[in-house]
């Protein structure tokens, strides 16, 4: 696609509309003009357009088209393989100042399969922000190495939100080496609580079914 082609596609999938679908009885935005553009992005593996959305992410002022450029940006990282990609993500990471885009970029950047250096994802861990903070831990499961591994485990011990903790440790369950293991085993002993506690409650559930039942 070219360049005019390009914000042509951003344009149609910036359209928040709904089809109403007679058989569901509701309107949804499947089948809409929205969705039938995504579902062009989703195909893109022209790494011919890069310097073409590299040009249309500099020079676009619009917040939702810069979304939609940064979507289709990683959607041909993610199709390719290609780690150019990854490194011109993290050059428009550096220059980012607007939340909602900060949170585009590690989003897509959460999709490639590697990403070499976490420096600049690393400092978004500890942001202020939790949207930023959330799409920051799932972006560095696209990490390998220890400054990855050292950011994980520094913020499931000093973190006081225990979803975030949660995503975290998934994350470094996924990309981590031996020496994480013992940072792990009290969410390993949290999730057998919760399991535990689970099992007991559908117990109770169950009791009370049949007991309700016999009444009948």
């Amino acid at each position: 696609m070219n360049k005019d082609e390009l914000i042509a596609l951003a344009e149609q999938m910036s359209i928040d509309e709904y089809v109403y679908d007679e058989e569901r009885g509701y309107s949804t935005s499947e089948g809409s003009p929205s969705d039938l553009a995504y579902e062009i992005a989703r195909c893109f593996q022209d790494i011919q357009m890069l310097p073409i959305l590299m040009d249309l992410l500099e020079q676009t002022k619009r917040l939702d088209m810069k979304q939609d450029f940064y979507f289709m940006l990683g959607t041909i990282g993610t199709n390719t393989g290609d780690v150019r990609v990854v490194d011109l993500l993290l050059e428009r990471l550096a220059q980012e100042t607007k939340p909602t885009l900060i949170v585009s970029i590690l989003d897509e950047l959460a999709k490639q399969e590697r990403v070499d250096d976490a420096t600049d994802i690393i400092k978004y861990v500890e942001d202020s922000r939790s949207a930023i903070r959330n799409s920051a831990i799932d972006a560095l499961g696209s990490c390998r190495g220890a400054l990855a591994e050292e950011a994980l485990i520094r913020f499931i011990t000093t973190s006081t939100d225990s979803f975030e903790i949660m995503s975290a440790n998934f994350v470094l369950a996924t990309i981590g080496t031996k020496r994480v293991i013992p940072h792990l085993l009290p969410f390993l002993d949290l999730i057998r609580k919760v399991m535990s506690g689970t099992r007991h409650s559908m117990r109770l559930v169950n009791s009370e079914t049949i007991r309700s039942c016999r009444c009948l």
